[in-house]
């Protein structure tokens, strides 16, 4: 691949406008105002389908944004290393200091990834609004809360993080407009897209193979229609197997994961490694033994940390932080008066690349050497 060739695929696949997203929210201010009741404190509740690691730093990257635009004191970050959401949330209620917001302790609801809690959460959430217990804005973290409370009788702003793709997943009516006017979804509508001409520029596979639960949530989790569009524009095939994701088993969900991976072993010539409750540090090693067994390009949705333990390569998020200040920026804007409907909901990341030469090596994959000069971040071992 000539130089000028990697140029071009870097501009269009790296060069995004998030600083424009935010600038587009700043048109509302995002100075921090005391609340008109609660003690002039707004009260913040929080919402998730289920323990997942992204959950927990989004959470905190946004913590690290409301602290940068002056809503929160400072706060020692490293008590948070290693926890989950749930005990990160009872941190805040019980230590943050802010004249400004206040995480509320019995605010934080988790469905555990039990399909028949989510009902029951959105019930007790509406029911706790209507009786005046006082929430003056969710976070919805993940594609489960999104869905749940943007189909709610909540009238309260709701906004909605970390999800793959809130249009596909019935979130928002569209990236420019999330269709209620106190929802909002931060959206990066050619992520997905991105990563798969990259990844095909780069390894020019014929059938790629991914794994997802078949149902509209996995799909979406997987970017699956992105990776639809991609095929059809670059002339490759997709071979797909269905494992199961969101339920509580998640020594089941590893299973069918791996299952799938030797079932597509012989029928393809590259994985896309998507988001799935199955893909986890404990499989990730698994997944790289049986790819590399059958010299097989691997590509991962979530980024440096699975290269770094031995997908071959990645196209994805340079850190949480400017998600986490777009985030705090809604929230701001929000709290000032702005409908989160009427803000800007496309945030699309600067992106960054990262490559595992041990990997590559063990496949058979020679890399071209602009592949690797245009390489954020190079793994020599796994």
């Amino acid at each position: 691949m000539s130089k000028s060739k990697i140029v071009f695929i870097l501009v269009f696949l790296l060069t995004c406008y998030p600083f424009a997203a935010i600038a587009d929210s700043m048109h509302f201010s995002t100075t921090p105002v005391h609340s008109p009741s609660n003690s002039g404190k707004w009260n913040i509740g929080y919402v998730q389908g289920g323990e997942y690691g992204d959950y927990c730093d989004t959470l905190l990257a946004t913590l690290d944004g409301l602290i940068k635009l002056g809503w929160i004191d400072p706060i020692d970050t490293s008590q948070f290393i290693g926890l989950d959401a749930g005990d990160v949330w009872k941190i805040l209620a019980q230590k943050a200091n802010s004249s400004f917001l206040r995480f509320v302790g019995d605010g934080f609801y988790s469905a555990d990834w039990k399909s028949e809690n989510r009902k029951e959460i959105k019930q007790q959430l509406e029911q706790r609004i209507q009786a005046g217990n006082s929430l003056d804005l969710l976070i919805a973290m993940g594609t489960w809360a999104g869905q749940d409370l943007s189909k709610s009788k909540l009238d309260i702003p709701v906004i909605v993080m970390c999800t793959s793709n809130p249009v596909a997943a019935g979130i928002i009516k569209s990236p420019k407009a999330s269709g209620k006017k106190n929802l909002h979804a931060q959206f990066d509508p050619t992520f997905h897209e991105r990563q798969i001409k990259y990844f095909h520029l780069t390894v020019p596979f014929k059938k790629l193979g991914i794994i997802f639960e078949d149902t509209d949530v996995g799909k979406s989790y997987a970017g699956f229609s992105s990776v639809e569009k991609a095929a059809k524009e670059n002339g490759f095939d997709l071979v797909v197997c269905h494992a199961q994701s969101d339920i509580p088993d998640t020594t089941q969900c590893e299973k069918e994961y791996l299952d799938c991976v030797d079932n597509l072993a012989t029928k393809i010539d590259a994985l896309y490694v998507t988001a799935h409750g199955g893909v986890n540090a404990h499989t990730i090693p698994l997944i790289v033994e049986k790819t590399i067994r059958y010299s097989i390009p691997t590509f991962s949705q979530y980024g440096s940390k699975d290269v770094e333990k031995g997908l071959l390569i990645s196209l994805s998020r340079t850190s949480y932080k400017k998600v986490g200040m777009f985030e705090a920026a809604i929230i701001a804007n929000v709290l000032n008066g702005a409908n989160p409907g009427d803000l800007v909901q496309v945030f699309e990341e600067p992106l960054q690349i990262t490559l595992n030469i041990d990997t590559a090596q063990h496949i058979g994959y020679l890399p071209t050497a602009d592949v690797i000069a245009a390489a954020d971040k190079i793994f020599h071992s796994r």
